[in-house]
């Protein structure tokens, strides 16, 4: 059986002094006057980190509302061409996995992911009433590759579309 030995009376008292002096010396090498002004200093510590965190979030979101702007802008500019009946969902519907954004801000692969949009989904776009002209030549496309139409066909178009000649 183990006895339990008393604790002298004066150990309690020689302790609380000794944490005591601890406390004074640690508040002494941090540099703070007495444990209140250390708790102001913890709470300053901890708003400022607060602060400093909602700093970043609203940096992150400025950063992300950025590159979301110059992606839509790309995305305008590319899409310009192909006079889409909706901006919007074709913006929503585009595959931009690809699109890359270099450190410039350049944009690189939105003119294939507008091209595999219109490939997959044609009916987008309006279709071009008058025909387009090659740039370099002047020339229809539609007039190279026609085809010649026999007379009955002629007469066919021209009834078919009530033209009078």
């Amino acid at each position: 059986m183990d006895v339990e030995t008393p604790l002298p009376d004066w150990l309690p008292e020689r302790l609380e002094r000794a944490r005591k002096t601890a406390i004074r010396e640690l508040l002494d090498d941090l540099g703070v006057a007495d444990e209140e002004a250390l708790r102001q200093s913890l709470a300053a510590i901890q708003q400022l980190t607060l602060e400093r965190d909602a700093a970043v979030q609203r940096a992150t979101e400025a950063e992300h509302a950025r590159h979301q702007l110059r992606l839509e802008m790309a995305f305008q500019q590319a899409a310009a061409p192909y006079d889409f009946f909706h901006l919007d969902e074709a913006w929503a519907l585009a595959d931009l996995s690809r699109v890359q954004v270099d450190e410039q801000g350049g944009i690189t692969g939105m003119k294939e992911a507008l091209e595999t949009l219109v490939e997959q989904r044609p009916h987008l776009i309006r279709r071009q009433l008058s025909p387009r002209l090659d740039s370099a030549t002047g020339r229809d496309h539609q007039m190279l590759e026609a085809k010649s139409f026999s007379a009955d066909e002629v007469e066919a178009i021209k009834r078919r579309f009530r033209i009078l000649r």
